[in-house]
């Protein structure tokens, strides 16, 4: 049991909740990048009413479904507060402390997504999404 770590473009963001079968719910159309277009769903409170057109998003593919992963945003959403003061390129303490913590939650938000997937794939995962978002 793998899962796939795919990027997609939201084409049409949520708009107010739809009453379905299984009670309020909103969804997300996202294009993939072979261009077919997902409809995503989910609860009106969840992170699916959070995405603007236009907003990259990672999802997982795992038996053939699709899974939004949480990205955690940065800290203050300023990512560049706890670099190095007048560009030594010496990281900070607290930078050094926010990436561990970033990696954390980026392996634990894996698990929990994909559960029965062994550690080592799962370590793999995580860090791909833990290097993207330090590239941002």
């Amino acid at each position: 049991m793998t899962a796939t770590l795919i990027k997609a473009k939201v084409k049409f963001p949520a708009k107010g909740p739809i009453q379905t079968q299984y009670g309020e719910r909103i969804n997300v159309i996202v294009t993939l990048p072979d261009g077919t277009e997902q409809k995503l769903w989910g609860s009106p409170g969840s992170v699916l009413a959070s995405y603007a057109k236009g907003e990259e998003i990672v999802l997982a593919l795992e038996n053939g479904k699709y899974k939004v992963v949480e990205i955690p945003p940065e800290v203050d959403g300023n990512p560049t507060q706890n670099k190095a003061p007048n560009g030594l390129g010496i990281p900070t303490p607290e930078a050094i402390s926010q990436a561990c913590q970033l990696m954390a939650t980026c392996y634990q938000e894996m698990a929990r997504l994909l559960d029965g997937v062994p550690p080592e794939q799962l370590q793999a995962m995580a860090c791909t999404v833990f290097i993207q978002l330090m590239r941002r």
